[in-house]
């Protein structure tokens, strides 16, 4: 006879990468030193999306307080650093370094728990 138990140990990841991120769920990936949190773009707050144009600074495209524990009130800053409607994905990086510095120390931080994901492929030089 099968049991139809669904099995409760999940990988060490799961519960430390997945995070809440605006009105759902996200997670941390990175390599050796970039961390990014990956959401579905329709989880953001639609008063923060950023205006459409490459003119957007730091300040357009940081929000506060969007991402944190499952569960917990508390959150950290992010730097929107892909959105896209259409695909309905968002991708935070860590704030402006200079600008943010104790916020980029909370992200450092709090991201430090990321999936590791193998390095970018490499750049083709333009001809």
């Amino acid at each position: 006879m099968m049991s139809s138990a669904i099995p409760t140990s999940r990988p060490n990841f799961s519960t430390v990468a997945a995070v809440q991120v605006g009105y759902g769920r996200g997670f941390i990936v990175g390599t050796m030193d970039r961390r990014y949190v990956i959401t579905a773009a329709h989880c953001l707050p639609r008063s923060r999306y950023p205006s459409p144009h490459l003119g957007n600074s730091g300040s357009d495209l940081t929000f506060p307080r969007i991402i944190g524990p499952i569960g917990s009130k508390k959150r950290i800053w992010g730097e929107l650093c892909v959105l896209s409607l259409t695909d309905d994905i968002a991708v935070f990086a860590a704030p402006d370094e200079q600008a943010l510095s104790d916020r980029y120390d909370e992200y450092e931080q709090f991201t430090s728990t990321a999936m590791s994901v193998g390095p970018p492929p490499p750049t083709v030089p333009v001809l």
